[in-house]
């Protein structure tokens, strides 16, 4: 037999999924990465994934990355207005007792700039970001497209604001009746949430997923502390945020493991730790040149590991032959 007129079987379908994760300014790191993943695919990512999933500065980014903003430009989004959106100020530690310590009028304006008045069914691909109602304590999910359900009307903006608004850093944001808060608080890293979306609510074969995180570095000890800490009380744990910051740290690990045990290997994840020096140089609102060039130089070195070896190369060829392909039927 003509082993040349035997059929050709079709490449099997595949559903990507981009998960973000929250980290303040930290997120230079994640908009870093994605403009070399970008490159080295040769479209705009909005083509590329099917689902967009992403919590605090994950959900700017993942919103501007479904609304068409090229990747380079969420890099520049940092560099040209982070000091703004992150001012230093002497008076920053002592405001933050008693107020937010940063205005969410700056951000506002820039994200005002990028997405007008768009509402988040304009976007044209799947989007989820996590949130938090403040009258009940209510996890809420704005969504861009939702299977038979109807589309948001909310704006984008409005979403990515309500993602945003980190406790102590930010004021909660109101839309309508109800004033949100940061959903990191809930999914810092929306792994689990995404993989969720993708199944329950989209009606996607649990078989056809895998999914790409990039989260915005982690720290070797997860606290900014080395010892001593087992009589510890309300003070030295609140000191810092140290408490916060575990507690966010560990339901992102959750999220992923989760992710984890539902897709197994097709669970990609980008999220170096930091050194210790590296840590210094760094942090939610630390919008500084040593900031900047410490995250985008760690970005830099995990793109090249990314690249260099399995599963990176894996992942950058399956999704050359996704875009490949064409649109999925949704």
């Amino acid at each position: 037999m003509d082993l040349n007129q035997l059929p050709i079987e079709p490449a099997r379908r595949r559903r990507w999924i981009l998960a973000l994760s929250g980290g303040g300014y930290r997120g230079l790191f994640t908009a870093r990465f994605l403009e070399h993943l970008e490159a080295e695919i040769g479209r705009p990512l909005r083509e590329v994934f099917d689902l967009h999933a992403g919590t605090s500065i994950g959900s700017i980014l993942a919103l501007g990355i479904a609304y068409g903003i090229p990747a380079p430009k969420l890099v520049a989004f940092f560099k040209d207005d982070g000091e703004r959106i992150f001012p230093r100020s002497a008076l920053g530690a002592a405001r933050q007792l008693v107020m937010p310590k940063h205005s969410t009028a700056v951000l506002e304006e820039v994200l005002l700039e990028v997405f007008g008045k768009a509402v988040l069914s304009d976007l044209g691909s799947h989007v989820v970001v996590p949130t938090i109602r403040l009258s009940d304590s209510g996890a809420e999910i704005f969504r861009s497209r939702n299977g038979a359900r109807a589309a948001s009307n909310a704006r984008v903006i409005s979403a990515a604001l309500a993602s945003a608004a980190a406790p102590i850093y930010f004021a909660p944001h109101k839309i309508g009746d109800q004033q949100y808060i940061d959903g990191g608080l809930i999914a810092n890293s929306p792994d689990a949430l995404a993989v969720n979306e993708a199944i329950a609510a989209l009606g996607w074969p649990r078989d056809e997923l895998h999914l790409l995180s990039v989260g915005t570095t982690g720290m070797a000890t997860g606290l900014p502390f080395r010892k001593g800490a087992l009589n510890w009380g309300a003070l030295r744990w609140g000191w810092g945020l140290r408490l916060l910051t575990q507690m966010m740290a560990a339901q992102a690990d959750l999220s992923r493991q989760s992710a984890q045990q539902l897709l197994g290997d097709r669970v990609y994840v980008v999220d170096p730790t930091r050194s210790e020096e590296q840590n210094d140089a760094v942090g939610l609102d630390r919008a500084t040149p040593q900031a900047a060039a410490t995250l985008i130089g760690m970005a830099d070195a995990a793109w090249e590991r990314f690249r260099s070896n399995v599963p990176g190369t894996t992942v950058i060829a399956a999704l050359k032959r996704h875009v490949a392909m064409g649109p999925q039927v949704t």
